[in-house]
């Protein structure tokens, strides 16, 4: 898998690729984390032999996505005490990616 050149992607792939564990965050669009993902991926295609000691987490800021979903759910004729649930359904989505 090919890993795009967007700044900061490819010191994630080239330190899998090493068999580091690493933590990513300040990550605050869940496009991001899916290019994140990517860059890990590659790395691991990358990483000779065995990988089960490499384990590195991705995280993105949940309230983001709150606050967009709140943002639009404003603007609906009803609006029902929804704050948070957007986020705890991303947080699910976006869980154990990668196993």
């Amino acid at each position: 898998m090919a890993c795009r050149r967007i700044e900061g992607l490819d010191p994630i792939r080239r330190m899998i690729a090493e068999k580091r564990s690493i933590n990513v965050t300040l990550i605050f669009s869940l496009d991001r984390y899916d290019e994140v993902i990517e860059a890990y991926i590659a790395g691991l295609e990358e990483a000779p032999g065995d990988l089960t000691a490499v384990s590195s987490v991705a995280s993105f800021f949940v309230s983001r996505i709150d606050a967009d979903v709140c943002a639009d759910a404003s603007r609906l004729p009803s609006q029902p005490q929804s704050s948070g649930r957007a986020s705890r359904g991303g947080r699910r989505r976006h869980t154990n990616v990668v196993s």
